[in-house]
């Protein structure tokens, strides 16, 4: 299991600017006191390899067609939403699973590309809102 985090110290030399709307900021959640905090420590946290880099400008090669499972959860900007969703298919194996974050919540460029995406089809069918939450989930072509 891979994460990938923006490491503090590049919070504000990201590819594309961050969102923020109202009191709500990405750099909130960028500027934590450690990334992986939740996890580490717990049991089958020695799975989970932690990677650290800006989205929008890492190497997702060796990567691609070789995950069962994408969780995007990154900056909620609208640029930053399409360029993840854009990773996330070129890294999901056929059949596998994409689910993202933050759909019609406070982030209205989250919620607005999800629902872009979904209107286009392609490798993107079948994407479901799992009700109370504000998570999408789709099993790609």
């Amino acid at each position: 299991m891979y994460t990938l985090d923006l490491p503090r110290s590049q919070s504000l030399l990201t590819k594309y600017a961050l969102a923020s709307v109202r009191e709500y900021s990405d750099k909130t959640y960028i500027e934590k006191t450690e990334s992986g905090a939740r996890y580490k420590g717990k049991v089958g946290s020695e799975k989970i390899v932690q990677l650290f880099g800006d989205s929008a400008a890492f190497d997702y090669s060796p990567y691609e067609n070789k995950m069962d499972l994408v969780f995007v959860d990154g900056s909620h900007a609208r640029s930053y939403t399409i360029n993840d969703t854009e990773a996330a298919l070129r890294m999901i194996k056929s059949h596998g699973v994409i689910i993202w974050h933050d759909y019609a919540s406070v982030w209205p460029d989250v919620t607005a590309v999800i629902d872009e995406y979904a209107a286009k089809r392609g490798r993107l069918t079948e994407m479901k809102r799992i009700e109370g939450t504000t998570l999408v989930v789709c099993v790609t072509k």
